[in-house]
């Protein structure tokens, strides 16, 4: 458990560093960017899936209702 955080306590110290070096805005883009592009993926396939298989359903809460009285 010690070298876990260990390992934790080195990633996070050199993630700082970076980020003091780099700037705290360029070192949050540069962190978050594939998770925000993943969500964004994420959602359109989502939507065009509802679109294509509920097309009567304009929000994901109608489009689960549909599925649920199916």
């Amino acid at each position: 458990m010690a070298a876990v955080e260990l390992a934790f306590a080195y990633t996070a110290a050199r993630t700082a560093v970076r980020m003091e070096r780099e700037g705290w805005l360029l070192a949050a883009i540069r962190l978050s960017w594939k998770p925000l592009l993943g969500a964004l993926i994420s959602a359109v396939v989502l939507g065009a899936l509802i679109d294509h298989f509920v097309p009567q359903a304009d929000t994901l809460a109608e489009a689960l209702r549909v599925l649920r009285r199916h």
